[in-house]
């Protein structure tokens, strides 16, 4: 657990990155935590989208535009 806090307070943001490419084991790791992270009570799907292609147009990605509504109990 010190070593999540740890990595927490010491998080910043990179506006550089190195030409290395990511490999495909790590990335399904971070897949597979996003995918057991918290979602709002199990109600918000999970959009996880590892991008592998330098020239992908991530700015051109559409994201869902409606939540997903709370029916009541």
């Amino acid at each position: 657990m010190n070593e999540i806090l740890k990595a927490i307070k010491e998080r910043r943001s990179c506006k550089s990155y190195k030409p290395d490419m990511v490999p495909d084991e790590v990335i399904e790791q971070i897949v597979e935590a996003g995918l057991f992270a918290a979602s709002g009570m199990g109600l918000q799907s999970p959009i996880i989208l590892a991008v592998s292609d330098k020239d992908f147009p991530v700015k051109q990605v559409v994201y869902p535009s409606k939540r997903p509504s709370r029916t009541p109990s």
